[in-house]
């Protein structure tokens, strides 16, 4: 699908009536991109998921999730934004270096109870969270970078 070319005054007009920095989508030729990640094959039971890191915005975030898309959230205020938009937390991984202490803590808990799956980075993240997950019966997953750490 080719981009579509917005004329200059439509731009302009955009700028003005809703301020700048001012970013314009088309939303078909994002939906198609989504299919056409959803249709790439996954024989190992992938699923595909927005790195919402790229571009958080709470529009954005709806579209990919309607067309399908799982997002992938980088921090907890990444998680619970997505979570303010609407997006269910089963449809969440979070993947992150942080292990959230206190209010944070009971926050990430709460949202794995819902589905939210965290993915597990460090051995210090398992030794944190995992007892809680094995407690729960809730699955983790885990990035591993061979020979590092």
């Amino acid at each position: 699908m080719p981009a579509t070319t917005l004329a200059p005054e439509i731009l302009a007009r955009a700028g003005r009536d809703y301020g700048t920095p001012c970013y314009v989508y088309d939303e078909a030729a994002v939906q198609q991109r989504c299919q056409e990640v959803l249709a790439m094959p996954n024989d190992f039971g992938l699923h595909a998921r927005f790195a919402m890191k790229a571009n958080s915005s709470q529009a954005l975030l709806q579209l990919i999730a309607s067309a399908g898309m799982g997002i992938d959230a980088s921090s907890l205020n990444e998680a619970r934004r997505a979570v303010l938009a609407g997006i269910a937390p089963d449809r969440i991984m979070l993947t992150t270096q942080e292990v959230p202490e206190a209010a944070d803590r009971k926050d990430l808990e709460a949202l794995m109870l819902r589905g939210l799956r965290y993915n597990i980075c460090s051995l210090r993240q398992l030794q944190l969270v995992g007892p809680f997950a094995a407690a729960q019966g809730i699955g983790l997953s885990f990035r591993i970078h061979p020979g590092v750490g």
